[in-house]
Parts: structure tokens; sequence; C-alpha cells
């Protein structure tokens, strides 16, 4: 039987010592945001801190936590943070010691469309570590709600190893990336001359036209898993976020609307990012050779003005950077003089902005697909050779026929284009045990025709009992066969019942298939991240039985490649 999602999320739960597992309000935003703060105080994500010193808290989570709080988020609402509220907290202390947030990323899955559950800003203090209270709020909080709103697949990015605990398997990638030195292969524009295609900052007015050169069929990109850019993405990073920007952390990605100077028309889209340095994540283009509107034409005078706004954008905010660092380190001051510890050196970390200099020639990185004719314009130019894989993204399917029933359409789709195509057959997949993040120990799912009409929870039966089920399918066989003998029993062309009635077509048998992998395994296969080959090589517990079970999983579960542009919330 298939586990169905709960239909409510728990909204409260004591877990005793004054300790309170409860869902946020808009009230929590400042609380929350000093929690993320001193969580990842000791983590460098865009900052070096000087070897010796205490690092002052984290300016760049809690600029992020407090975007998602802020009530125009594109991936959560100011209600969907899974805190523990210390109530027994003294005056002056963070009262909020654990929290995790829940996000929601439209993406899709082959040809369908669904959602991601992201559990994303995980942390507690460092007192309160140890104690089991994020096992809590992913297992009593985070997962039940996510599920219960349908999400069908829940991801996390972050702490090497830690989710495994908690029912995930590294199985989605980030998109893989393409570094440079420095900015020597750009060209510089001939003196005189004026950019044959300009950039402009899109209107919501654009917002038709951004959501069309930003869908997949746009991109260049050939991935079966990703995120989408929709109108919620475009409305909050291109618009919202700039306009009601708090810190200088805010609104850091570059959308731009590439422009044809001669016509005036628009032809392009790009987007980067320039907090750390300038990152390219999209750049889609209506092309026209006859007019020269290529990638190879446009690239270049792109990269060059984008290149000017960044450092624009680096320069402007330069003193109210200096001035949100100088706040913290008086806050963290104060905190240390009235600490057990005043021995303690703080020190303000070093931003990359503060650290290279507004040039930052070291952080230039295309996050483009390699299929990209911007890569394939890189490579054959040899303008970098540092090239590095997308890090794997930890992945929890708790049940595998709700999310195997939700992308359904695909797998009939592959199957209808595979030497397989109008398969009947059951496959039987067992998982040895059931463990976390895992509704049963095995699988089952039935194909007819090529549809599948059914996928199920299921368990291998013991020895007896699968002696019984052998016996009720030999019986079964037998009584088939009268029947098919009687029907034969006709006027001579097998047409005609001795009572009149019209015989019946006999059905194929549905191939009998089997699998097994160890607990979670499966995930790898089914998002693609390995193939059945390579999975069986990973796992030496990993085999299916005849070569129609190994073909059969070929088919369904391609070597698959992820598009996951995921941290711009």
């Amino acid at each position: 039987m298939t586990v169905e999602a709960p239909a409510v999320r728990t909204e409260r739960i004591d877990l005793g010592d004054g300790l309170i597992m409860r869902w946020s309000t808009a009230a929590d935003k400042d609380d929350i945001g000093e929690l993320m703060a001193e969580g990842f105080r000791y983590r460098a994500l865009n900052r070096t801190i000087p070897k010796g010193y205490k690092p002052l808290r984290h300016d760049f989570i809690r600029a992020a936590t407090r975007r998602v709080m802020s009530g125009h988020s594109a991936v959560m609402d100011p209600t969907d943070f899974a805190v523990v509220e210390d109530t027994n907290a003294k005056t002056g202390e963070l009262r909020l010691v654990a929290g995790i947030g829940l996000q929601r990323l439209p993406g899709y899955y082959g040809k369908t469309d669904l959602q991601y559950g992201i559990g994303e800003l995980v942390a507690s203090l460092p007192k309160y570590r140890n104690r089991g209270l994020v096992r809590r709020l992913f297992t009593d909080m985070i997962h039940p709600a996510s599920e219960a709103r349908g999400d069908v697949i829940q991801l996390v990015f972050g702490i090497p190893h830690f989710y495994l605990q908690f029912g995930y398997i590294q199985a989605i990638r980030t998109r893989e990336y393409v570094l440079f030195n420095n900015y020597d292969f750009i060209p510089k524009l001939a003196e005189g001359k004026k950019e044959p295609f300009t950039l402009r900052t899109p209107t919501r007015a654009d917002l038709p036209f951004l959501l069309k050169m930003s869908t997949r069929e746009a991109q260049n990109c050939p991935a079966d898993i990703g995120f989408h850019y929709d109108e919620t993405y475009w409305l909050y990073t291109a618009f919202e976020t700039i306009e009601k920007a708090e810190s200088y952390h805010d609104g850091d990605r570059i959308s731009r609307i590439v422009v044809d100077r001669k016509s005036g028309e628009d032809v392009g889209l790009v987007i980067f990012s320039a907090s750390a340095g300038l990152f390219w994540h999209l750049f889609t283009l209506n092309e026209s050779p006859e007019r020269g509107i290529t990638y190879r034409e446009t690239m270049f005078p792109i990269l060059r003005q984008v290149l000017d706004q960044a450092r624009e954008q680096w320069n402007g905010p330069l003193d109210k950077l200096r001035l949100e660092l100088k706040t913290e380190l008086e806050a963290d001051e104060q905190r240390r003089q009235a600490s057990d510890d005043p021995e303690v050196k703080f020190a303000p970390v070093i931003h990359p902005l503060l650290e290279y200099g507004t040039d930052r020639a070291s952080r230039l990185a295309f996050f483009l697909h390699p299929s990209h004719p911007v890569r394939q314009i890189c490579k054959a130019n040899q303008y970098s050779t540092q090239v590095f894989p997308g890090y794997r993204g930890y992945v929890r399917i708790n049940s595998y026929p709700r999310f195997l029933n939700k992308v359904a359409p695909t797998l009939e789709d592959r199957l209808a284009k595979s030497p397989m195509a109008g398969l009947s057959a059951t496959l039987h997949v067992g998982f040895y045990r059931i463990t976390e993040g895992a509704s049963a120990k095995g699988l089952k799912l039935c194909f007819i025709r090529g549809k599948l009409i059914a996928a199920e929870d299921w368990a291998e039966p013991s020895d007896e009992a699968q002696v019984q089920l052998d016996r009720a399918a030999v019986l079964a066989a037998d009584k088939k066969k009268k029947a098919k003998e009687t029907r034969q029993q006709t006027n001579g062309n097998g047409e005609i019942k001795e009572d009149g009635t019209e015989g019946e077509e006999d059905e194929e048998e549905p191939l009998q298939l089997k699998a097994y992998f160890p607990p979670l395994v499966l995930s790898r296969l089914v998002l693609g991240e390995l193939s059945f080959e390579q999975l069986k090589l990973a796992y030496e517990d990993s085999f299916a039985i005849g070569n129609d079970c190994k073909m059969l999983l070929a088919i369904l579960f391609p070597v698959a490649d992820h598009n996951a542009d995921n941290f711009w919330w």
C-alpha cells in the first residue's frame, strides 16, 4: 500500500526543560536572523576568518535569513521556519536556539513538473548541540510539513555526511563551473567604438520576456532534473530584493536584457551574481546569424558591460559594508566584556570585497552548462582549463510510490521510446530492511501495456509465505489453461464458445522481475546520479535478476544531467 502524506503539519511540541518546538511567525524575523548568524559564526561562506580570532556573527547568513523571513521571499513564508525556543532564556540570551527553514523550489524531473522541498539554514547554538534538536526538527516538523503540502522529494545542501542520519543520500548535483584566473581573455572595446549590444535593467513589464527567455528550452541545457526560473523567482530576484534591500548582501543578482543596438530589439537575457565575485548563471539568446546576433558576437560585449556594472555595485556600498562590520564588531565587543571569557579576541572577518578589492579578478566563474555555446567557445580557445564539478546535494524520497506515481508520465514516455515499448511487467525491488527515510522494505511497480498502473510499498515475503504464493500462482495458471481449452471447444475457428458467446483474446502474462538495492540507494538510480552498472560497482549488494530486469531499470532510470541553480534566495 502506498504511504499517504499527513493531512496537516504539527504546530507545536513541548520538548521539556523549557524547550518548545514550533513554527515561526513574522515577529521572529530578528531572532531567527541572530540565531543563524550565531550558528554559522565559524563558517567561512563568502568571507575569510583570521587565524587565532573568534569571528563575528555571520552577516551574510543573517542577511539571507532576514530576506526569506521578509514576507516577499520566493522560496518560503515567514511561517515556514521550524524553531526550538528556550522559554528559560535569560535577558540578553538568544531565545531561539535551533531552527530549519522549509523552502520550496519549483522544478522538473524529465517531462514532469514538481516541487522540491528544501531544508535550508539548518543551525543550532553550540551549547544546545548534541541534544537531538535538529533531528526532532526534521522528523517531527520539516518532513511531515513538506509531505503534507504535496512534496514528493526533499533536498538539503550543506554539512558533509550529517544528513545521512535523517534518511538522506547524495543524489542531485549542482552545476559544474569553469573558473578564470583573470579577465585578460576579454578583449577591450576598440577606441571610439560603441558596443553592438547593450544591457538594460528589466522592469515588471518585461516579465513575459523574462519567463520566455529562461525556460528549459531557451537555456541550451539538456538537463533532465533541475529547477525552474518561474514568475516568483523573477519578481523576487529582479525587483523586490533590490527594492527592499536592508544589507549590502541583498540583491546581488544582476539580471539584464540584451538589446541589439541596430534594431533596438530585445534579443537575449543574462543572469550574473556579484556577491563574492562575478558568476555567470544564465545566458539565452534569440539567435539570428544573418543579423550578427550569435553567442559568439554577443559574448564579449556582455562581459565587458556586466563587469563594469559589477564594479559599480562593488564600489557603491563599500562605506555601508564597513559600517555594518564596524557595528557588528562593537556588538561582539560588548558581548565579550559581558562573557565568562573576556580574554577571547574578536576580529572583523575579511569580506571578499575588502580582501580582493573592487576588481576581484580571481573570482570570475561561468556556471553555464557544458553544452552552452559560451562554454564551447571558452573550451575551443582554452580561455580556462579549470573546470570544477558541482557538488552533490542530499536527497530524501521517503515514499518511492508517491514519487514514482508523480513522475509516471516521464517513466511511460521513456518506456514508449525504448525497445520495451508496450511492456507488461511487475517489478519487485527489495531494500533488505526498512530504515530512516524509507516508507517500506521494498517497492512494487506494475506496468500494463507500457502504462504504470500501480506503484506500491512492498515487503518480500518469508520463505514459507513465498511457497504459498508460488502454489497459488501455479493453481491460477492451471485454471487459466483449462479456461482456454474450454474456449477452444468451438466451431473450429476459436471465435464462438459452446454457449454461443464470443471468446476472449488471451492476455499476455506480465513479466515477473526482481531487483535488490541497499536502503536509500535506489534514489541515486531514480535521479540519474549513477547508472545501474555504476551502482553495482559502488554497492555490490545491488543486483537485478535477469537481463529483462536490467534493461528495464536502464530504460526507466537513465543517467541524468542535473541543472540545480539553488543559492539565489
